[in-house]
């Protein structure tokens, strides 16, 4: 599977680190790197709310990479363009749907 920054949630705060639609709110993250992951409620999956800012947070939020259980967190956020658009949020016609 892998990361693929075209299917980040649109939560997340720019920089190295995102999560992808395939979070399945495992609570992983959170639980390992609190200060930079939370939950979104609404949609049921974790975003990256601050990018890490120390070497502790760093190596944190590498821990959640390396154990994320579906690769949803990816770390190469920092070579892509975080204004190109997301996977998904475009409108699809009602036939696509099945």
């Amino acid at each position: 599977m892998g990361t693929d920054f075209q299917f980040r949630v649109p939560q997340n705060v720019p920089g190295k680190f995102y999560v992808i639609d395939q979070c399945l709110d495992c609570d992983l993250c959170r639980e390992v790197a609190p200060n930079n992951f939370k939950r979104w409620d609404e949609g049921g999956y974790a975003y990256i709310s601050k990018q890490p800012e120390t070497p502790e947070e760093l190596n944190l939020c590498l821990e959640v990479v390396q154990g994320c259980p579906l690769e949803a967190v990816g770390s190469d956020g920092d070579t892509y363009d975080w204004a190109s658009p997301i996977k998904g949020d475009e409108l699809k016609p009602w036939w696509k749907f099945w």
